[in-house]
């Protein structure tokens, strides 16, 4: 997908069908919010998953999920990854959260960009790539660069300092640990081969 000279798609073939997608950027949110939701069973995934981003339900419920899992969420590109996810993984730690950041990205969406995120209607691809794009001024980058900042990159004399801030800006751990888009991936397919059956 490029954005230079492709339009955000509308719609997308799903194994040989045309299927009309739903594509503002507020339905990834609550699937990303969803996939760490331990009340949620597989099941209530699946059927949040094909509301949040069919029109109508896909007659290949394997092929829409690998879909969406494996392209959409990923703004378009197929096995893609992000900067911030990268310097994560680096970092082996979560440096944001688009709920519990959720004030600092509206507010460095409106400082870099003018836009207002409660009114703006955009396709999840262009916020995508507007927010890889937020530059180091701003509040949202300031934060994750300060919760990736090694403590022995901090002069000794303002360790406590940091230590302390940063007890104040870290992200709460879920109950357990963190399932990986391919583990819930392989749970929607699982569930969606038994709905069909």
């Amino acid at each position: 997908m490029n954005l230079l000279t492709d339009k955000p798609p509308k719609y997308v073939d799903i194994a040989g069908e045309r299927v009309e997608l739903l594509t503002d950027y507020r339905r990834v949110l609550i699937f990303i919010k969803a996939h760490d939701d331990e009340e949620l069973d597989t099941s209530g995934r699946l059927e949040l998953l094909l509301k949040l981003f069919f029109k109508k339900e896909p007659c290949n419920l394997n092929a829409a999920i690998i879909y969406i899992m494996k392209t959409y969420l990923l703004g378009g590109s197929p096995f893609a990854d992000t900067a911030l996810k990268r310097k994560a993984k680096k970092a082996a730690k979560i440096v944001f959260d688009y709920d519990i950041d959720s004030a600092r990205i509206y507010a460095s969406f409106w400082q870099q960009y003018r836009i207002d995120l409660t009114k703006a209607k955009l396709h999840w691809y262009v916020f995508k790539a507007l927010f890889e794009g937020l530059n180091e001024q701003t509040t949202f980058r300031q934060i994750v660069n300060f919760r990736q900042m090694r403590k022995k990159d901090v002069p000794k004399e303002m360790r406590q300092e940091y230590a302390d801030a940063l007890e104040e800006l870290k992200i709460p751990l879920a109950h357990g640990p963190r399932r990986s888009a391919k583990e819930i991936e392989a749970e929607l397919i699982e569930r969606a081969s038994h709905v069909r059956k």
